[in-house]
């Protein structure tokens, strides 16, 4: 039985290989957008809006203040 496996296996080794293709190579996807600089964590644009939303809620801030004094709640 050994004998019988032996000779399996070594007609198994003697068989020829099949040939194997190579892959094509593959490219990377382009990106949908353009990355940020390195360094620069907001983009300009997005700076000098957020500086107006900031400016903004700052101003909505200071009314509701001097409303809240004026009136004496």
């Amino acid at each position: 039985m050994a004998k019988r496996a032996r000779k399996r296996d070594e007609a198994d080794l003697s068989a020829p290989l099949s040939p194997v293709t190579p892959a094509p190579p593959v490219e990377p996807a382009p990106s949908p957008e353009p990355a940020p600089a390195p360094g620069s964590g907001v983009a300009p644009d997005d700076a000098r809006s957020l500086k107006k939303a900031g400016l903004f809620f700052a101003l909505a801030v200071a009314l509701l203040v001097a409303l809240k004094l004026l009136l004496g709640w």
